[in-house]
């Protein structure tokens, strides 16, 4: 069997992409193009060959996942990564998405109850003290001189209401999180150890805030990279379409919205759980009405009982659809719904 050039395969990989143009197109939110997109995943894969001999569906699988959060997986912003990762159990290599530090700030960000949201990290030579208890404080001074080795991180999130949260994780406490990663000693765990330090404690945080559906997913897709779960994206089809995908107006989360809206009974309209979960997510993000939430419940457990989702993206959904409740509840604790117009029943 004649071996396949390295030439071969990013030609392989780039026209693999163009063809499941439909597919990132449907995903992206409008601040980014699906020309965009594909050119960052392209340079991506340039920056990294390794990833010319992943799994083609998880491959597409992850630039999907990328593109319904709106992060650029390029791996030099900070925004997101593209990981290729060796499974011994099919012997073959995959792919997996991993959300960055700044990708995690970004998302955080869409949420309206986070005003502002950072983290940093902590050297020996630096001013710093923090306390918890009922009256928690954080203090840190970085040095003006030689900082010395890291010894801890710390994320820090005020909210419109004026409280704040913060979560700080000492050096050691981030190496044990390291080390159960499959990508532990390669990629930006080797190459930008601090500012996944950083990432690790914003993760943390971001359990406890008020956030996005977005961030909740990111929040999800992280961490199943971080405990060696794989990513699955055996839902693709197995092999991809030759001709591009047609051009639809409405995006699927445009879609289930304007189902929820409506009389009718959402019907399921995604074929993969990439795409499922995201116009699930996007749908709890417009949604202004608990009616809508509950629509938008029911449909997740329908689309878990037929099998399209699995356990921990049905445990995500339910979380968003608790967050936007919180969303919509005002200081006296009543729930503010968005009126519906004659033309949202059309």
């Amino acid at each position: 069997m004649t071996a396949i050039s390295i030439k071969e395969k990013a030609a392989n990989v780039r026209s693999m992409i163009e063809r499941s143009r439909g597919q990132i197109a449907a995903a992206l939110p409008k601040h980014l193009t699906a020309e965009r997109m594909m050119r960052v995943c392209n340079t991506a894969i340039s920056k990294t060959p390794q990833l010319l001999d992943c799994d083609p569906r998880t491959l597409i699988g992850a630039i999907v996942q990328a593109s319904q959060l709106g992060l650029e997986p390029d791996g030099t912003l900070g925004h997101a990564y593209l990981i290729p990762f060796a499974n011994r159990k099919t012997g073959k290599t995959e792919c997996q998405f991993m959300p960055g530090y700044k990708g995690l700030i970004e998302l955080a960000r869409r949420s309206s109850q986070i005003s502002t949201i950072f983290a940093q990290v902590v050297h020996e030579n630096d001013d710093w003290s923090f306390s918890f208890g009922l009256d928690p404080q954080l203090h840190h001074r970085p040095t003006a001189g030689e900082p010395g080795p890291m010894i801890a991180a710390y994320a820090v999130a005020k909210l419109r209401d004026g409280g704040a949260q913060f979560e700080w994780l000492w050096k050691r406490e981030v190496d044990a999180i390291r080390a159960q990663s499959r990508a532990g000693n390669s990629g930006p765990w080797v190459t930008h150890y601090e500012e996944m330090s950083k990432k690790t404690a914003l993760r943390r945080l971001c359990k406890i805030l008020p956030t996005s559906p977005e961030l909740t997913r990111a929040v999800a897709l992280d961490e199943q990279v971080e405990a060696s779960v794989p990513q699955s994206f055996d839902v693709f089809p197995a092999e991809l379409p030759e001709e591009p995908a047609e051009t639809v107006d409405a995006t699927p989360a445009d879609r289930v919205v304007k189902a929820l809206k409506g009389p009718r009974t959402v019907k399921p309209v995604a074929a993969t759980r990439a795409a499922a979960v995201g116009e699930l997510l996007g749908a709890i993000a417009e949604a202004g009405t608990l009616d809508a939430l509950d629509e938008i419940r029911r449909q997740a457990n329908h689309h878990h009982d037929e099998g399209v989702i699995v356990e921990a993206d049905l445990t995500s959904i339910k979380a968003a659809i608790n967050q936007r409740i919180s969303a919509m509840t005002n200081a006296d604790g009543e729930i503010v719904e968005e009126p519906t117009t004659a033309g949202d029943a059309g």
